[in-house]
């Protein structure tokens, strides 16, 4: 069994009997601002459902990539063209370094004194690192010197 409820919103009474079918027993004496109810014997068949939607997606995103069974061989890629430039050649062979004049002893004295070192272990060294020693103009020409005369020196730090 089905209950309809209606709700009215009028301030007086209403006689709903002649609207509902006669099976229904509605309580038409209540005043309108009630809620009245009428009862039906049957329940109302119910409409049948709609089939459900079937939207197209917006956007169907391209195979990027066939499987390998489906991809075409392919011939092998032609060779490079040549270089339209010669290869490059060797540099040419510096001449050997003239080696600087000999500074005063009192200069070499002073600046192997001041980094802490000797001349030989100086010449024969890969690498220096004579930086933040205050090195003045004498220096400059006596570590000018070193740079001349020695034949493994690569890194020299200042």
């Amino acid at each position: 069994m089905q209950v309809i409820l209606v709700s009215i919103l009028l301030c007086q009474t209403i006689d709903l009997s002649s609207a509902l079918p006669a099976i229904a027993s509605v309580d038409a004496s209540a005043p309108a601002h009630k809620l009245l109810f009428a009862t039906l014997p049957h329940a109302a068949p119910t409409p049948p459902s709609p089939p459900p939607l079937t939207i197209p997606p917006l956007f169907t995103p391209p195979q990027l990539f066939p499987p390998p069974s489906q991809l075409p061989l392919l011939p092998p890629p032609p060779p490079l063209p040549l270089p339209l430039f010669p290869p490059p050649s060797q540099p040419p062979l510096l001449p050997p370094p003239v080696p600087r004049p000999k500074p005063s002893e009192a200069a070499m004295a002073e600046l192997f004194t001041k980094i802490n070192t000797s001349f030989q272990q100086a010449v024969n060294a890969e690498s220096l690192s004579w930086g933040f020693r205050q090195l003045t103009d004498e220096d400059a020409k006596v570590i000018a010197y070193v740079l001349s005369v020695s034949g493994v020196l690569t890194k020299l730090y200042l």
